[in-house]
């Protein structure tokens, strides 16, 4: 929103607090509540993440669960409703699951809104691509300290400025400094350059397998940590240039969506 460290106090938003509160309200709705307050140089943020409401069930009226997603059934829980499939189904994405068509005693067709829990087998695709020819950066042992100062917006090095040579990686912590625990607007920069060989390398089959079964692992575990994983199949390919990894994520999760009945 145009405000940050090195920023004017005359500046538009910290003159408009109020109306700025408004707006990031407005425009962020994970947020139930923000206040903005500037006491001398230093503006001071505080908000409050909105609660997440559970969806409002409408019973009154009809509905179906069909399947969101193929798969196999393992358990059913229903609410209300009919079953249409039973456990060992394989259903596919679209299929009636529970319906809210019911039969009265006398033949007569009766509408209920369907509620139920349904959990299933469900096979996710995933592709790891490794190159087999790859730049490997190797360390040569030369680290090189340098720290800054920097002020508001500005960074003053403390160091004689001569211009590294080579490839370096980069990686470095920063500090605000601090006066009778009062924040200053100073921060110390430390910044360490670490001396590499660029080369470029090529994998043998074995290598490339290896690092694409170490990425289709990352995968499962950033994509699928909310889910119960049963069991994984991998096939490996040779593309030439290339290894490919194609695998299929089975696991056991809800399905099933709601679809109004129109009368």
């Amino acid at each position: 929103y145009g405000l940050g460290v090195g920023c004017r106090k005359q500046a538009t938003g910290l003159n408009q607090l109020d109306e700025l509160e408004q707006r990031i309200l407005l425009e962020r709705p994970e947020l139930s509540w923000i206040s903005l307050s500037l006491r001398g140089t230093t503006l001071y943020v505080e908000v409050r993440e909105a609660e997440a409401k559970p969806p409002v069930i409408d019973t009154a009226r009809p509905a179906n669960i069909v399947a969101d997603k193929a798969g196999q059934i393992v358990r059913m829980e229903v609410y209300e409703g009919e079953a249409a499939v039973a456990v060992g189904d394989a259903v596919a994405e679209g299929d009636l699951l529970v319906s809210g068509v019911l039969e009265g005693k006398e033949g007569d067709a009766m509408l209920r809104h369907a509620q139920a829990r349904i959990l299933a087998r469900v096979g996710h695709t995933e592709t790891v691509e490794i190159p087999y020819l790859q730049t490997v950066q190797t360390p040569t042992g030369e680290v090189i300290e340098r720290n800054y100062l920097r002020i508001l917006s500005f960074d003053l090095p403390l160091f004689l400025a001569t211009p590294l040579e080579g490839t370096y990686t980069v990686e470095g912590e920063t500090e605000q400094l601090r006066l009778f625990g009062w924040q200053l607007p100073l921060w110390r920069i430390e910044r360490r350059y670490t001396e590499v060989t660029v080369a470029s390398v090529t994998l043998d089959r074995a290598e490339a397998h290896r690092q694409a079964m170490a990425g289709l692992q990352s995968i499962v575990e950033a994509r699928y940590a909310g889910r119960t994983v049963i069991e994984t199949h991998w096939q490996g390919t040779d593309l030439g240039d290339r290894y490919r990894l194609e695998a299929e994520v089975i696991c056991e999760e809800t399905i099933g969506v709601e679809r109004e009945i129109y009368r």
